[in-house]
């Protein structure tokens, strides 16, 4: 914030989140009610599995993939409960 707060007014004003700053969505679709959830979200790192990880490319999908929320990691759907 403070390095983005000092280029303003310059010519390299907005380059930190025009080059580092990425958009993800959280998806969640419910199994036993008829429940959707899109979410966008910004983010200027990620925090990726590499342990067990072949390359980057192999920790990226990981952090792709399905994950089946339950138990104490169930998901609130409005209107529906858990």
């Amino acid at each position: 914030d403070n390095l983005e707060e000092k280029m303003k007014g310059t010519s390299v004003e907005n380059e930190v989140p025009r080059l580092f700053r990425g958009k993800l969505k959280n998806y969640v679709k419910c199994i036993n009610v008829e429940y959707t959830s899109v979410r966008e979200e910004e983010y200027y790192d990620l925090s990726l599995n590499v342990r067990g990880c072949k390359n980057l490319s192999e920790s990226l999908e990981k952090y792709v993939e399905k994950e089946k929320l339950d138990g104490e990691n169930k998901y609130m759907a409005e209107g529906h409960g858990l």
